[in-house]
This record gives C-alpha cells, structure tokens and sequence, in this order.
C-alpha cells in the first residue's frame, strides 16, 4: 500500500509540475475529476488552487444533455480545476430541474464517462473566447470581408457562392505556429 500511494503522489507530483509550467508559460488549462476524489485534497492540488488562483467549480451533465439507458436525463455533478472564467463558466451549468434523472449506476456509470457534444461545444466555445480575449495571434476568426469565397450549405467544394451567405463559422488555429499554413 505505501509503494502504491508513493507512486500515486509521484504521478500527481509530475502531473501538477507540468501544470505550472503551462500555467507560469502563459497557457491555461481544465482538470476534471469526481467532486468526491481524493485527487481534489492532494497537497500538490491544493497548492494549484492557491498559488495560481484557480477555479475550482462543478456542473451537472444533465444540464449537457447526458441521457441514460433509459432515456432520461443524468444528472452526474462533476468537478473541474480551471485556470479562466470562461473555462469555470462554460463546465458549471446547473440542472434545470425541469425533467426526471435516472441513477448514473452499472450501465449508466459507463455511459456518463462520455462527455456529450454539448458539453464539448461549450468547452471548445470557452476555448475560442479565451483565445480572442487575449488576441492569440493563431486565432483567426472568418469574416465574409477577408474570405475569398464565402461557402453554405449544398455548395459543393469547388463551387462559389455569393458573399454575404456564409453560413458556418470555421476557426483556424495553428497550435504550432507555423507561418507557411
């Protein structure tokens, strides 16, 4: 047991490291984890949350539109260590209260590991306002006024269609900041 739990905080010591030095180089980043872990009240968790201000905050999958086995709504509350507002506030929504749950247990303990679309929209909406927020230059939001060719739906490829009728937003980031894409 005392080589396990050593192993354990070895990990947890190497894992919060690498989140300082991505937090201290300017990055942020978002850890999930049950609000009931042992994970939360590790030393070197807890000096994440006071030495860099992190936020610490929960939300409600249901609230993400995670759905059990039988079709109703599961309410898992889940627990993340965030670095941005933007991040606590998108992965904090609450449930409504207005639809039945069923119990995240055996088959619905599985399905309520996935994160659903909705969930992962907000998160990447979060991303894309963090981004702009802090004028990353690898953040190239489209507009029809410096696009070549504005595309819609049912425009095949090759097409063009008019300006004016862009229909999807596209973001580009170049996480490598290579200047030839």
């Amino acid at each position: 047991l005392q080589r396990r739990r050593e192993s354990e905080d070895y990990a947890i010591k190497k894992m919060v490291q690498t989140i300082e030095q991505l937090l201290d180089a300017g990055c942020h980043v978002m850890i999930e984890n049950p609000g009931n872990s042992a994970l939360w009240q590790h030393r070197y968790m807890q000096k994440l949350l006071t030495r860099y201000g992190m936020l610490w905050v929960s939300g409600n999958m249901c609230a993400y539109n995670a759905k059990g086995d039988g079709g109703n709504y599961l309410k898992k509350e889940t627990w993340w260590l965030v670095s941005h507002p933007a991040l606590a506030d998108a992965v904090s929504r609450k449930c409504p209260g207005n639809h039945k749950h069923e119990l995240t247990m055996m088959k619905n303990a599985k399905i309520g590991q996935v994160y659903t679309e909705e969930l992962a929209d907000a998160i990447l909406d979060a991303i894309v306002q963090v981004c702009v927020e802090q004028g990353d230059e690898r953040f190239i939001p489209p507009s029809v006024s410096d696009c070549k060719y504005a595309w819609v739906e049912d425009c095949a490829e090759d097409e063009w269609c008019p300006p004016g009728e862009l229909v999807h937003q596209v973001l580009y980031l170049d996480i490598n900041r290579d200047p030839e894409t």
